[in-house]
């Protein structure tokens, strides 16, 4: 019995019986503060107050600890946490597993206490510790110098610290898990010491450790991938094994027949000899081995028009009419109806090519630049540059010679003539 006092960061296992009554984990009976602690003890008892971490809790707090193992005793006064809990004794953020076997928390009285029974499964998936492996019977003591009860007093208690590769150092704290060398942020396989390298992510080593032996390899249970970069050919055949993009050159077309690819990486293979590049001629050499790419008999480095459609003639700079333009106006010799456009021209082009000086829009007889109307073919000068042409001022009756006698007058009342000759 402990009346006052404090029980902290204590953990106990084995066995703890009593032939009477009271009987507890950490102790019979309480009254003192007790946390951060835990039992994965087999308590027993004859008769009742019979309790997982106290046979007995009646005064002080017991808080942020909890109870894995087993208790018998005489109910109803049996419990995870406590036989019984009387005033001022509280309990909060305590725990038990249920294979304790107790049928409350407090065996007394479960009102108004904060206690929940979660199994072993549960107490992990509250967790939010990610290098706790819960066990309830663990094979040792937890890793020396290392808070071991809690990771945090206002959630969940773990049972011990993982200590994968028994280094001494808790998994938490463990840069390199499986103790392999490699850092765990750039381990494939932080828990395997075999392997630690997977390429293409597949869950396949690309290769055994180094010091990895046959007994380490088998004691694995892996196997090594036959294709490090997942791009359907084996690594022995694969110019690039680490490479989804590269691997070989199988219809020997100068392009690599994983040069296109599918997924990089992924499931799908990268390997086609059908769709391994350009092949701009279709004479089965992929542009990127072809020495003309265009088939026009002018090799590549001297052909100034290297994609050159099919079946077109060409000139000693491997260039087509339809890909010339000599006068530089943006139509090609092909098309263009006027292919020697003055360079002052070349900006002014219609659809066919022509500059103002070469077309005549109107079919009157005058290029447009002489042409005064160049979309009027009954008019191609304006000698007083009123707007009207010459022909439609004789016509009127009108002096083409003289901007201040223009058609529109005719006509018109001899008043309005008056007013519009006042200055």
């Amino acid at each position: 019995d402990i009346g006052t006092g404090t029980i902290s960061a204590c953990y106990t296992k084995g066995t703890v019986s009593s032939d009477s009554v009271l009987a507890g984990g950490l102790v019979g009976a309480s009254g003192a503060q007790i946390s951060d602690s835990y039992s994965v003890s087999v308590v027993s008892g004859i008769g009742s107050e019979i309790g997982g971490l106290t046979g007995a809790h009646y005064g002080g707090a017991l808080a942020d600890s909890y109870f894995a193992g087993t208790v018998a005793g005489s109910f109803p006064l049996v419990g995870g946490i406590t036989g019984s809990l009387s005033s001022p004794g509280t309990i909060a953020s305590a725990y038990w597993s249920d294979t304790a076997g107790a049928l409350n928390g407090v065996g007394s009285d479960a009102a108004n206490t904060d206690v929940v029974a979660l199994d072993a499964a549960a107490l992990k998936s509250q967790s939010s510790f990610v290098g706790f492996d819960f066990v309830t019977d663990p094979p040792g003591d937890p890793v020396s110098d290392t808070p071991w009860v809690m990771i945090d007093g206002k959630t969940q208690p773990y049972l011990w610290w993982q200590d994968d590769d028994g280094d001494g150092i808790p998994a938490y704290l463990d840069s390199d898990d499986d103790d392999d060398g490699v850092v765990d942020t750039s381990d494939a396989f932080p828990l395997e010491v075999a392997a630690s390298v997977d390429t293409d992510g597949d869950g396949l080593p690309d290769d055994w450790n180094t010091a990895c032996d046959q007994a380490c390899q088998d004691a694995s249970g892996l196997s090594l991938d036959g294709d490090d970069d997942n791009d359907g050919v084996a690594d022995g055949e694969d110019t690039d094994p680490l490479d989804p993009n590269a691997c070989q050159d199988l219809d020997s077309d100068s392009a690599d027949d994983c040069s296109v690819g599918t997924d990089g990486f992924g499931p799908e293979p990268d390997f086609d000899t059908a769709n391994d590049g350009l092949d701009t001629d279709g004479d089965g050499l992929a542009d990127v081995g072809d020495p003309d790419d265009d088939n026009d008999l002018v090799d590549d480095g001297l052909d100034f028009c290297p994609s050159t459609p099919s079946q077109e003639a060409v000139d000693a700079q491997g260039c087509s009419e339809t890909q010339k333009d000599d006068d530089n106006d943006d139509v090609s010799n092909a098309d263009d109806s006027c292919p020697t456009t003055p360079g002052t021209e070349t900006g002014q082009v219609n659809t066919e090519g022509c500059g103002p000086s070469e077309r005549d829009t109107d079919g009157d007889g005058v290029n447009d630049d002489l042409d005064a109307f160049p979309l009027n073919p009954n008019e191609t000068v304006d000698s007083d540059g009123d707007g009207y042409g010459d022909n439609e001022e004789i016509s009127e009756g009108t002096d083409p010679n003289d901007p201040d006698d223009q058609p529109i007058q005719a006509g018109l009342p001899i008043w309005l003539l008056y007013e519009a000759s006042k200055p």
